[in-house]
């Protein structure tokens, strides 16, 4: 499943024009370093720790622990199920980020291949959407939202570079109010 995903973002790079962002940094005689990824694993950390330390049962419970999650709070997109009921339970449980649009639906239905009755994404591509939905076998599938989940690494970062009395200029992240 991972080497189609790899393929479909190969693919996808063939319409990026991919060098804008360094560029801009090299005309603007700026450095540049990309700390996407470990800031991406940073929130995976903090909802997998909220996650394992509240009592999920149902899928309800599992909104409300995110929702409990300062940047999910605030957010203007709420946490939805996309495939399931509230009222289900959770039964085992995978949270799926940083994969390339999070993996789409061959990567949601190998996980309830293999046991799997929640699958938990930041965002999910339509399309992927409408396969998972129309597949019977599939179960319950959380979206929690990509600027929420951004921006847990994002805050973190800011406050450690303010420490450091490093000026920082926010942009779109949402505000966990301790910064």
């Amino acid at each position: 499943m991972v080497k189609d995903l790899k393929y479909k973002a190969y693919l996808k790079s063939h319409s990026l024009i991919y060098n804008d962002v360094i560029s801009t940094a090299e005309i603007l005689k700026m450095p540049l370093l990309n700390i996407h990824q470990p800031l991406d694993e940073y929130m995976r950390k903090i909802i997998l720790f909220k996650l394992a330390k509240s009592k999920l049962k149902t899928i309800s419970d599992l909104i409300e622990a995110i929702e409990e999650i300062t940047e999910f709070k605030k957010a203007l997109t709420r946490v939805i199920i996309c495939n399931g009921k509230v009222s289900n339970e959770i039964g085992n449980w995978v949270l799926v980020i940083a994969a390339g649009s999070n993996g789409g639906y061959d990567i949601a239905r190998t996980y309830y291949e293999n046991n799997v009755s929640t699958v938990i994404y930041l965002h999910i591509d339509y399309n992927e959407l409408n396969k998972v939905k129309k597949d019977k076998t599939c179960k319950n599938l959380v979206i929690l939202g990509h600027l929420a989940g951004d921006s847990i690494g994002m805050n973190k970062i800011c406050k450690e570079l303010e420490k450091r009395e490093i000026v920082v200029f926010k942009r779109g992240l949402i505000d966990d109010g301790h910064c």
